[in-house]
């Protein structure tokens, strides 16, 4: 079945627009949200190390996979507090529960990280050591 020429403008007008809305709201969270600045910062240090310390793609792979699922749970954080802070201004327990729950995520999340790096560095020991004194020699 073939798009006609309609429906294939609407798709790709659809695809920058979605593009467009998902660089607006990385925008705003970085504007406003001091954590998700603090969390980009702890990306920036983790990333670069993990070139060090993965030994397989399988590895780097889900050592820059725990990051993108902190700020999956951060944006997904930010966006609960945003829409209860707008819906609901006075004090709710409900209200409160959610906002905890949305930061229990990223809480998680950082856990993960934690994890995940520090089982990848004590299990590839010898092999990160060799790299950095390659490195220095």
């Amino acid at each position: 079945m073939e798009l006609q020429e309609e429906e294939k403008d609407n798709w790709v007008k659809h695809f920058f627009a979605a593009f467009r809305y998902s660089v607006q709201g990385f925008k705003s969270c970085f504007r406003t949200e001091m954590a998700f600045r603090m969390e980009l910062a702890m990306i920036a240090v983790l990333f670069p190390l993990a070139f060090l310390i993965a030994q397989s793609l399988v590895e780097f792979l889900l050592l820059v996979g725990t990051l993108f699922i902190l700020v999956i749970a951060e944006l997904l954080n930010t966006a609960i507090e945003n829409v209860i802070d707008k819906t609901i201004p006075q004090q709710s327990s409900r209200a409160g529960m959610a906002k905890d729950q949305g930061s229990a995520a990223v809480f998680t999340a950082l856990t993960f990280i934690g994890v995940v790096y520090i089982s990848l560095i004590v299990y590839n020991w010898e092999a990160i050591i060799r790299t950095v004194s390659s490195l220095f020699s």
